[in-house]
């Protein structure tokens, strides 16, 4: 193991602190098909990072619905074990599409592949 990493994210409303529309509260994701959504990210920190392997550290995230976009959490400069990012951004997705409706029911949060 490497460390561990403290991320989250969650619909919310165009500005990112408030809650999403009331007709994108849905107990059916199927409902969400065809309408626009925001989500926010947030990277709080990583904890336990090896020695050798915490200088300048950053982050990266892809979606899978945009495989051609990668994130970069701007780096926390220096070496710590134990870096704090506190990074926040809002996402938009247009329009829900049937295969991001299938992502939302089985998809996961996971590292990017190494280059």
């Amino acid at each position: 193991m490497a460390g561990t990493l403290k991320c989250a994210y969650w619909p919310c409303d165009l500005g990112g602190d408030g809650e999403p529309d009331d007709d994108l509260l849905v107990d059916d994701p199927s409902e969400l098909l065809n309408k626009e959504i925001f989500f926010r990210i947030e990277v709080d920190e990583a904890s336990d990072l090896p020695k050798d392997m915490c200088k300048d550290v950053f982050v990266t995230y892809i979606f899978k619905h945009e495989p051609e976009s990668i994130y970069r959490v701007p780096p926390c400069e220096g070496k710590t074990q134990n870096p704090k990012f506190n990074y926040k951004k809002v996402h938009r997705v247009d329009q829900v599409t049937d295969y991001m409706l299938d992502y939302f029911n089985t998809g996961n949060v996971s590292a990017p592949p190494s280059p």
